[in-house]
């Protein structure tokens, strides 16, 4: 398995699509390629237009000249290592065996990321133990078995995925699980400590923030953040930080009382 980097920065611009759509696109050209063997499958060839004129004279009782343009699509299959071109998967497969064999002969590594959540350190194999377009939302559910964090939209807008990364509330459905080395993670699971519930918990139980609870968690994360940064918020300051967190069940003015109630409690 030979891993190879892509820089991908300039065509996602080209493309007009966001940066998920991308890189689930083109997975493959980021975390690495197979060289040998199957090496066209997941190589992206170029197409190129050519025009071919033929010109045709026949001679009767007049001489007539037709002229006839043909255009055609032509497929070209660059080396991810030099200039080359190649007309098929074949050519380019035999092409880096023989060219490149040092390149091939020996497995790379592939390379790794760490993550600190809730205070345990994790360490992934990108395109191994995680893929190039998993969002941190997946692997905290479907890695670490921390499901207390919820995808909803799973496109930004209610806010269920809500932790704190490195003191700042993120959307974790947005944010890729490669973009996060070396943070710091704090999840739901992570506010009670030694076996007690988190004031801001605490506060939400006791005035009853919560219905289905399904959007609770990325609203606890998001009242947490905001009371490390203001401890004595306005219900103004709640609403305006609450905003981007939706409740289906429409338990807003619950939610704000126990958000004030919290900041009561961490005095």
């Amino acid at each position: 398995m030979l891993y190879v980097t892509y820089m991908v920065s300039e065509e996602k611009k080209a493309k007009g699509v966001s940066r998920r759509k991308f890189l689930a696109a083109t997975g493959a050209g980021v975390a690495g390629i197979v060289v040998g063997g199957v090496v066209g499958s997941q190589l992206f060839p170029k197409v190129e237009t050519t025009t071919a004129t033929e010109t045709a004279t026949k001679t009767t009782t007049a001489t007539t000249t037709a002229t006839t343009t043909t255009t055609s699509l032509i497929a070209k299959y660059p080396c991810p290592f030099c200039d080359k071109e190649f007309s098929s998967e074949a050519e380019l497969g035999e092409h880096i065996k023989t060219a490149h064999a040092e390149l091939i002969t020996k497995e790379v590594k592939p390379p790794t990321i760490k993550l600190i959540v809730n205070g345990s350190q994790y360490e992934f194999k990108i395109g191994d133990e995680i893929e190039p377009n998993e969002t941190l939302a997946e692997t905290l559910r479907e890695r670490l078995g921390l499901t207390g964090t919820k995808i909803g939209c799973d496109t930004g807008e209610c806010g269920s995925c809500t932790v704190i990364m490195d003191g700042k509330p993120v959307l974790s459905c947005l944010v890729l699980t490669i973009e996060c080395d070396g943070k710091d993670i704090l999840t739901v699971e992570g506010l009670a400590k030694d076996g007690r519930l988190h004031p801001i918990q605490e506060a939400f139980i006791e005035h009853h923030g919560l219905q289905c609870g399904f959007c609770t968690p990325g609203i606890l994360m998001t009242t947490k953040a905001l009371l490390d940064r203001n401890r004595h918020p306005t219900r103004e300051e709640v609403r305006e930080a609450l905003s981007g967190n939706i409740c289906k069940c429409g338990a807003y003015k619950k939610i704000i009382e126990s958000v004030l109630a919290a900041s009561e409690k961490m005095r």
